[in-house]
């Protein structure tokens, strides 16, 4: 069986925060589409239900602005996403 984008991000968080997100905050934002890649954007409204998070898999989480993003090495998918969603927030203002 193949997982909805929904279940794919519940699972990924679980394996990989040992967080259970809460279904009813997951807000599907919109499909992005980098050559053959297809990507899904959710919203997640964070708050301090995360400070239990504990990372299992990947080298670190943190959270952080699109501004913070400035001098990090992101992959340029993910950069691309992240300010994308920047410049929407920024003409919905």
């Amino acid at each position: 069986m193949v997982e909805s984008p929904e279940q794919t991000i519940i699972r990924e968080i679980g394996e990989e925060l040992a967080f259970s997100l809460d279904v009813s905050k997951l807000q599907y934002i919109r499909r992005h589409h980098d050559g053959d890649v297809v990507s899904h954007m959710f919203l997640y409204p964070v708050t301090d239900e995360m400070v239990g998070a504990q990372l299992l898999e990947g080298q670190r989480f943190e959270f952080l602005s699109v501004s913070d993003l400035v001098n990090r090495d992101v992959v340029p998918p993910h950069r691309d996403i992240l300010e994308w969603y920047a410049r929407q927030k920024t003409l919905s203002a």
